[in-house]
C-alpha cells in the first residue's frame, strides 16, 4: 500500500515491511544438557589432573616419619617407666632411603630387657607411636600384634596420598637383654582403594 502526502512539493512514500527481522544465533546460547555435559567434562579433566600430580610429583613423607627419625628419647622414658632409671640403649645401628615414590628407615637397638617387661615395653611404645600419629592427623589403619620368640607390633596408616606403616620387632638377645627394631616405611598409595602394608620380618 502507498501513502502519498500531499502538503509538500516533495512526495513521501511509506512501505509496510514484509519480512520479519532475522536474529543471528548467539554463541553463548546453550541448552541444561550442554552445561552438564561441559561441567562433566572438565570435572573429569580434574580429577584426572590431580591423580597424575599426585602419581608423579616428588615423593614427599609425612611429619610423623620426619620428625620421628629417633626414637631414643621415647624409649629410654618408656625403660625408666619401667623402672629401669639407669637404663641407657646399649648398641644402635640405622639405615635410611628416599626415592620418587616410596622411603623407609630401620633402627636396630639392644635394650636390658628381660623377658617379662618386654610386652609392657611394646605396649607403652605402640600407644606412643598411636599418640604421634594422631597428632600428625594421619588414619590409623591397620594394627596388628604377634607373639612367639619375635613379639611384633605394626600400625598401618594414611595421610592425604601417603601411605605407610611401623613396624616394631622385639626379641631375646641373651641375659637380661633384647633386641629391637623399629622398620619406618611409606609410600605414595594407588590410584584406586586402600593399600594392605604387611609385616615384613627382619631377619635375624
Amino acid at each position: 500500500m502507498i501513502w502519498q502526502c500531499e502538503c509538500g512539493p516533495q512526495p513521501i512514500t511509506i512501505t509496510r515491511m514484509d519480512q520479519t527481522l532475522q536474529l543471528r544465533p548467539s554463541i553463548w546460547r546453550f541448552s541444561l544438557r550442554e552445561l552438564l555435559l561441559v561441567t562433566l567434562a572438565v570435572a573429569a579433566f580434574l580429577g584426572w589432573g590431580s591423580l597424575l600430580y599426585q602419581q608423579y610429583h616428588a615423593f614427599v613423607p609425612t611429619s610423623f616419619f620426619v620428625d620421628n627419625s629417633d626414637w631414643s628419647d621415647d624409649i629410654v622414658a618408656i625403660l625408666n617407666a619401667l623402672g629401669l632409671p639407669e637404663a641407657r640403649i646399649n648398641a644402635k645401628a640405622e639405615s635410611y632411603g628416599n626415592g620418587p615414590s616410596a622411603a623407609h628407615r630401620t633402627i636396630e637397638q639392644k635394650l636390658p630387657l628381660t623377658k617379662a617387661n618386654c610386652a609392657a615395653f611394646l605396649d607403652e611404645f605402640q600407644q606412643r607411636v598411636l599418640e604421634k600419629l594422631s597428632a600428625d592427623n594421619c588414619r590409623v589403619r591397620q594394627t596388628v600384634g604377634g607373639g612367639g620368640s619375635s613379639d611384633v607390633r605394626t600400625v598401618g596408616y594414611l595421610r592425604g596420598p601417603v601411605a605407610g606403616a611401623i613396624h616394631i620387632f622385639l626379641s631375646a638377645a641373651g641375659d637380661d637383654q633384647a633386641r629391637l627394631v623399629i622398620a619406618m616405611h611409606e609410600e605414595r598409595r594407588p590410584w584406586l582403594g586402600e593399600i594392605n602394608i604387611g609385616v615384613v620380618m627382619v631377619g635375624e
